[in-house]
């Protein structure tokens, strides 16, 4: 088992997906530093994770099944009655995928290298034609040489076997996390869970980099709009948001005047109703 810093390196050096990264590097932080153990009485609950990651149940549960298929880490779940009788936790085990880079500089052996096999500096490897996309490190769908450069994306070689599923996270971690930021306020509010497509991502990365509006903004304005009982049922996925993003600054710059006015009328002592526009509107 690799210790803390080791497996922390391992994983940064990877081409896992920014959340799969996030989610392995938060488990990390309750192993040990030289043997890469996590206690017993450290094991962190689901309920820790998902706080600590500000993830949703679903996403959660997803990524951590990618690291599990990677064979980043494992976990033994705790029997229904242990559960409910003593509150046991699953257990968590961290490690490093035979055959990786790190793995290699650890154990000093060499791995068969096949022709053709194409093996990327810092990539995880996987079975040739598996179609494991868990190691992706760009954007899905992308084509390789000649493709269009879609406001600055990231442009890798295609690796045969790997799949071009749109749904896989992007490169970008601020897109992945305003999509994923979206997916879940959206799943909160009792709708099924949107899938995150490359449209999101090309429309995020266009809120981003073209409208020039921030992380902090758009995370704003996604939990204004689906705090609102008619903006939520007309902003359901990543396109309509940013079409609809300069009215939704106009809408709270009108409930940031509203609540000045009420405010300005109230007792000296009752305290102003702060909303989403407060400090500036998104």
């Amino acid at each position: 088992m690799p210790g803390r810093f080791e497996f922390e390196r391992a994983i940064r050096r990877s081409g896992l997906p920014p959340l799969s990264r996030l989610l392995a590097l938060t488990l990390a932080t309750w192993a040990d530093v030289d043997t890469g153990v996590i206690p017993d009485e450290h094991q962190p609950a689901q309920s820790v994770l998902l706080a600590a990651t500000g993830m949703a149940k679903s996403s959660f549960l997803t990524y951590r099944g990618h690291l599990v298929a990677a064979g980043w880490i494992s976990y033994t779940s705790p029997s229904i009655a242990d559960a409910r009788q003593n509150h046991a936790q699953c257990t968590y085990r961290i490690h490093i995928p035979a055959g990786s880079s790190d793995d290699l500089a650890i154990t000093g052996k060499s791995p068969h290298m096949g022709a053709g096999s194409g093996d990327d500096l810092g990539r995880e490897t996987t079975q040739a034609g598996s179609g494991d996309d868990l190691a992706q490190p760009g954007e899905p769908g992308q084509t390789g040489a000649g493709s269009p450069d879609d406001l600055g994306r990231e442009t890798t070689t295609r690796v045969p076997g790997r799949s071009s599923n749109p749904s896989l996270p992007s490169s970008r971690p601020d897109v992945e996390q305003v999509c994923q930021h979206l997916a879940d306020r959206i799943e909160q509010n009792g709708s099924r869970r949107p899938r995150i497509t490359k449209k999101w991502r090309d429309e995020a990365r266009r809120l981003i980099d073209i409208d020039g509006r921030s992380v902090e903004r758009i995370i704003r304005a996604i939990d204004w709009c689906q705090a609102d009982s008619f903006w939520r049922s007309n902003v359901m996925s990543m396109p309509a948001l940013r079409k609809q993003y300069d009215r939704l600054v106009l809408k709270a710059t009108e409930q940031r005047d509203r609540a000045a006015a009420e405010a300005a009328r109230a007792a000296a002592r009752q305290p102003a109703h702060q909303t989403y526009a407060d400090n500036g509107v998104f």
